[in-house]
């Protein structure tokens, strides 16, 4: 290193005043060349790209801004689903007895808080969809398996299923 800064030194000394002033205005052209081309460009670039991402970027903020308002609205409004907090036995039996299955429902199994089995005989199968449907979109329990065996009399069924909530 000592070296290469004794050679500039050699170098700049055997320079007449001419030569040193020429050589000064080309490292001064050269440094704001390599400025330009480096630095400022970049960043010129880089300001007309975000300018044109601007209106994207504050239509984007814009629709977080009403989806945060939305959420915060349902929220205030959202209903506690009541058959959350009773037992799934006493959900299954009060829908059950509201879809008109009460006589059919011989059994419902419980095999934990959030799963049971359920048997039902001499079933009405239209009402049987119905009830499925009920405790689905009204109490979030779900069918998770089933068998369905059909009777003599028509549109009468046996039915043995496991549902669950959550």
């Amino acid at each position: 290193m000592a070296a290469l800064k004794e050679n500039l030194a050699r170098f700049w000394q055997g320079l007449n005043t001419r030569e040193r002033q020429t050589v000064s205005l080309g490292s001064a052209v050269l440094l704001a060349g390599l400025g330009y081309a480096f630095v400022w460009q970049p960043l010129a670039h880089d300001r007309v790209r975000l300018h044109a991402a601007l209106p994207g970027l504050r239509a984007q903020a814009a629709q977080f801004q009403s989806a945060k308002a939305e959420a915060q609205r349902l929220k205030a409004i959202a209903v506690v689903n009541p058959s959350a907090q009773t037992g799934l036995q006493k959900v299954l039996e009060e829908s059950a007895a509201a879809a008109g299955l009460h006589k059919a429902l011989e059994r419902i199994v419980p095999e934990s808080a959030d799963r049971a089995t359920l048997m039902l005989n001499n079933a009405n199968f239209d009402q049987w969809l119905a009830w499925q449907v009920q405790l689905q979109t009204v109490h979030h329990i779900r069918l998770e398996s089933c068998v369905i065996e059909t009777l003599t009399q028509t549109g009468l069924v046996k039915i043995q299923a496991v549902v669950v909530r959550g």
